[in-house]
């Protein structure tokens, strides 16, 4: 048998100098390279705490993480680097013996010992005194941090809190980022979120007052620029809590907020939440399955021919089912647009909801997919619990559906949500692909979720020619 290398990952960083356009590279008996270290530890691209912990520890040296600007897979020695653009902004430091600060006219005279990072090297250096993407996020671009940093400290200020420590940042890429800062009355957390997801907290603000222990607990917002402090949530997300019963309290508190929501939808439109319902959805499959190909060189995952002419083949019965769905005269409501167990946080006698950047109004039963579907981000403990569990995947929707017995009855209501779960992952597919990839800068960075949700379509439909919702469900749990 084969023994394979372990997994590998590497963080090579783009060190700009504080004060010119030039960054730094180290000597290597190969040639040259980038500031970097390596791990067998496996963390998700977008966070980057540990990215900023690493050049403390390895360099002596504090800095912001800009954004990812590159990524470069190894499959014979199962070896990852991520390259990401750091903010330097330290006046005194030090830098490693033999490491050379170099412009762009000496980079292009030095051997690299990755010499497929050039290009994008050299981008770099070509951007440097240029006006920069419109449709990149601010918190990417040099000096953001400063200017939110100071405006972190005057909030917690005007609400007498201190701070203890430095504000640490915990993820950036092109939907959001988040920072933290401890305080003398515990955590509080930043984020900010680009224009095309202002809605955010905006529903918050809008849905806190009917259910305030089902929302954040804002402290500051700052409307023009979306950005907002909230304390932290306490208590355990609910993909921790290996107890049945607190999931199925979780998805009839959803439900009372979405079946609250049936008759704020001129409110929730008014602050830009989008409006996404069935009949839209019939009228984008043939236009987005038309462009298809763009998604079959995806740099992490990419749809094959076969899996194209398999879409392609589906959109009647995709359209009928629309159809089949919209006759159950269903309202639109609030939908969450990525509820995973682990947006869900559970309090001592409540349930908390949060991340609702993709949230829409549209069918509310299409927020339940993800959230069923999620068995391989649920905590080990909690997939053992649940194996013995009988009906699990009836159970917590027929708690879900307790909640909608207003609109029709339960025989109706579950011939409808098994609809829905089978149309979900092309809604959240086409949420991506009109509506998120259209305002992303590096769009390769998100376009492998838009495979992720049609081969998840794909796998639901496979096995049957009558749609049947029931019986491919009933293979998942």
């Amino acid at each position: 048998m084969e023994i394979l290398p372990v997994p590998t990952w590497e963080y090579h960083l783009l060190l700009p100098h504080p004060t010119e356009p030039r960054l730094l590279l180290l000597p290597n008996a190969n040639g040259w390279v980038l500031p970097h270290w390596r791990t067998q530890t496996p963390n998700f691209w977008q966070t980057v705490s540990h990215i900023n912990a690493g050049m403390t520890g390895y360099f002596g040296l504090a800095v912001t993480t800009l954004r990812l600007l590159r990524d470069f897979t190894y499959p014979e020695n199962r070896l990852y680097i991520n390259l990401y653009e750091l903010e330097n902004s330290a006046s005194v430091w030090i830098p490693p013996i033999g490491a050379r600060w170099v412009g762009q006219t000496e980079l292009a005279e030095l051997p690299l010992v990755y010499p497929e990072q050039r290009a994008t090297l050299e981008e770099w250096f070509a951007e440097f005194d240029q006006t920069v993407p419109i449709q990149r996020p601010a918190w990417a671009q040099r000096g953001w941090f400063g200017t939110t940093h100071t405006w972190i400290m005057a909030q917690l200020g005007a609400a007498d809190l201190s701070a203890i420590g430095s504000v640490e940042q915990l993820r950036t890429w092109e939907r959001s980022c988040v920072l933290r800062v401890n305080t003398d009355n515990g955590y509080f957390y930043f984020k900010a979120v680009p224009a095309w997801f202002a809605h955010e907290f905006r529903l918050v603000e809008l849905l806190k007052p009917e259910f305030p222990a089902n929302y954040p607990q804002l402290v500051a917002y700052d409307h023009a620029r979306n950005w907002v402090l909230m304390r932290d949530f306490g208590g355990l997300s609910l993909d921790a809590v290996p107890d049945v019963t607190r999931w199925e309290e979780a998805l009839r508190r959803l439900a009372q907020i979405q079946h609250y929501t049936v008759k704020q939808q001129a409110e929730l439109a008014n602050i830009g939440c989008p409006v996404r319902p069935i009949e839209s959805l019939v009228m984008q499959i043939e236009p987005f399955f038309s462009q298809l190909e763009t998604y079959t060189h995806n740099r992490w995952s990419s749809l094959s021919r076969e899996d194209i002419t398999q879409l392609q083949e589906l959109a009647p019965r995709l359209k009928e089912n629309c159809a089949k769905l919209a006759a159950y005269n269903l309202p639109i409501a609030l939908e969450h647009g990525d509820l995973w167990p682990g947006n869900v946080i559970v309090t001592a006698n409540d349930y908390l909801f949060f991340d609702w950047s993709d949230s829409s109004l549209s069918h509310p039963f299409f927020s339940l997919w993800s959230f069923l579907d999620a068995d391989s981000f649920i905590d080990e403990g909690v997939k053992a619990a649940f194996a013995s569990v009988p009906n699990l995947h009836n159970r917590l929707r027929d708690a879900y559906l307790s909640e909608w017995l207003d609109y029709a009855s339960m025989e109706q209501l579950i011939e409808a949500f098994e609809l829905a779960q089978l149309l979900a992952p092309l809604h959240a597919a086409l949420t991506y692909h009109l509506y998120i990839l259209l305002n992303m800068e590096a769009r390769w960075q998100m376009e492998s979720m838009v495979t992720f949700y049609l081969k998840r379509l794909l796998e639901l439909s496979v096995d049957s020619h009558q749609f049947s919702v029931k019986t491919e469900i009933e293979k998942i749990y």
